[in-house]
């Protein structure tokens, strides 16, 4: 192998080690919190549907041994931060490389430098409302008016995650990119972690041990 070979290989190695020391710290946390409460069937015990997230993040705080709540943007070390895809994303238009999420508070700083947010939902059943690019006959995106962006048409799906846990496995360090060290997770009422699709394969690399994700830049804003 040459030599950026090598490193590469190294590098995924490092956040290959992390993703599992994360997800195992965060399935120990839940475990910890269905024991103190006394059920290990019901999810929403946890999660539940009554309280904001912020007060789930709250809840599950005191399972994270040393953990700190990141609840402003005023420090630093609490900032919100721009999140690039697992794969390249670009502008089905213009072609320009975008990002594709927003990392903000309120998160939890677990003790190893991994952070964690969690969006609480009222239900464990939603009909969502999702958009996408209208195409032509000949299945290409049609442009919008201004041509900056696809013309777009609305779409109803059904989501059937109690929560959504967000991990950034080593903080602000980079490449800062799902699939990478960023990684969505669905909290199901069965009690079952789900990935979630577009937003890193993490149950496919725990069963794999292999980092899947494209290296890509994205210009400076």
């Amino acid at each position: 192998m040459t030599m950026p070979m090598l490193l590469a290989k190294y590098q995924n190695m490092v956040l290959l080690t992390r993703v599992k020391k994360t997800y195992s710290t965060i399935t120990n946390a839940i475990n910890l919190a269905k024991a103190d409460i006394g059920d290990t069937t019901n999810i929403t015990s946890i999660f539940n549907l009554s309280n904001t997230s912020a007060q789930t993040l709250e809840t599950m705080k005191k399972y994270f041994t040393g953990a700190v709540l990141c609840d402003s943007v005023n420090s630093n070390s609490c900032r919100a931060y721009r999140v690039k895809a697992q794969y390249g994303k670009s502008n089905v238009i213009t072609g320009v490389m975008e990002y594709m999420d927003t990392f903000t508070p309120p998160y939890l700083k677990l003790a190893d430098g991994s952070f964690l947010k969690i969006s609480q939902y009222s239900s464990c059943s939603t009909m969502r409302t999702a958009t996408k690019c209208i195409t032509d006959s000949s299945g290409n995106p049609v442009a919008n008016s201004d041509g900056s962006d696809c013309e777009r048409e609305e779409y109803e799906w059904l989501d059937r995650r109690c929560a959504n846990i967000i991990i950034d496995t080593n903080g602000t360090l980079g490449p800062n990119q799902y699939g990478a060290d960023i990684y969505q997770i669905g909290v199901h009422e069965n009690g079952q972690l789900k990935e979630v699709a577009g937003y890193g394969n993490i149950n496919t690399i725990l069963s794999s041990d292999e980092i899947e994700y494209i290296q890509y830049s994205v210009p400076e804003e």
